[in-house]
């Protein structure tokens, strides 16, 4: 067994014994009505949200296949600011806040590790791609290193690494949309 979600026309396959939260869900009303998304913080999140045991991993998705959408060039610094505005968040729920999911809250700032993940989709033929999501990764590891992050992965419906629990496949009614294969 496994629970699925889907971010973004991806459907991600996680294992039972994973606790997954689609961090967007958290508040009824959208993203207008996150705390801190306004003026003058302009907070930004990851989409996931996950433990797997005792380690915690933030998962962000993005997809540029849609016909003419393509990687932002400052894809690298908008991860590293999700990554840290997705941990103040849990942080000050955890310590501050009066939120449904404030133990969960509590349990992933003193997560004993904590990894984060880029699940990308985008064009690439299979020679290519690998190269792509490797330079993306690299970059990646940059922005993220004043936070001390250790353990960075990208992801890819096509490339997914073998150390992460997850699978994530394309959603096959949506196919039509995306112009990647």
């Amino acid at each position: 067994m496994s629970r699925s979600i889907v971010v973004e026309d991806v459907v991600f396959e996680f294992p039972d014994d994973w606790e997954v939260e689609d961090f967007d869900t958290w508040y009824s009303s959208g993203r207008s009505a996150k705390p801190l998304t306004n003026d003058p913080f302009n907070a930004k999140d990851c989409d996931l949200i996950a433990f797997e045991g005792n380690r915690l991993w933030l998962i962000e998705v993005k997809d540029y296949t849609y016909p003419g959408k393509r990687p932002d060039p400052n894809l690298a610094t908008i991860f590293a600011l999700k990554v840290f505005h997705t941990m103040a968040r849990l942080m000050l729920v955890a310590h501050f806040g009066n939120h449904p999911k404030k133990d969960f809250c509590r349990r992933a700032v003193s997560a004993e590790e904590i990894r984060v993940a880029l699940a990308i989709e985008m064009r690439g033929d299979n020679r290519m791609l690998p190269l792509a999501l490797a330079g993306i990764k690299d970059n990646l590891d940059r922005k993220c290193a004043p936070m001390k992050v250790k353990h960075i992965t990208v992801s890819n419906s096509r490339f997914n690494p073998s150390h992460v629990g997850w699978s994530q496949r394309r959603v096959g009614e949506a196919r039509g949309k995306h112009s990647d294969r």
